[in-house]
C-alpha cells in the first residue's frame, strides 16, 4: 500500500515514535482516522501541528524538512 509512497517531509512529534509524514494529497482523499493502526491521514480540510511547533505535549521536529522542488516533482 505504501511502497509508491513519495514523502516530501518529515516530522518527530512528541509522542514517543510519533511521526507525521507529508505527501502530496491525492485529489478525492479527505480526512481518515484509523486508515491502518497507528495511522490517519489528513487532506482537504485535515490539519496537523508542523514544525518547528511547541505545545504543552512537546516540541515538533523536521527530520525530513519540506524542500520547495519536490513540490514541483509531486505534481
Amino acid at each position: 500500500m505504501f511502497e509508491n509512497l513519495h514523502i516530501i517531509a518529515k516530522v518527530s512529534t512528541p509522542r514517543p515514535g510519533g511521526m507525521h509524514l507529508f505527501v502530496p494529497a491525492r485529489e478525492g482523499m479527505g480526512n481518515k482516522a484509523h486508515l491502518l493502526p497507528g495511522i490517519d491521514y489528513r487532506g482537504l480540510g485535515g490539519y496537523v501541528v508542523g514544525a518547528p511547533s511547541v505545545t504543552d505535549q512537546g516540541m515538533y521536529t523536521f527530520l525530513m524538512p519540506l524542500d520547495p522542488a519536490s513540490l514541483k516533482a509531486a505534481a
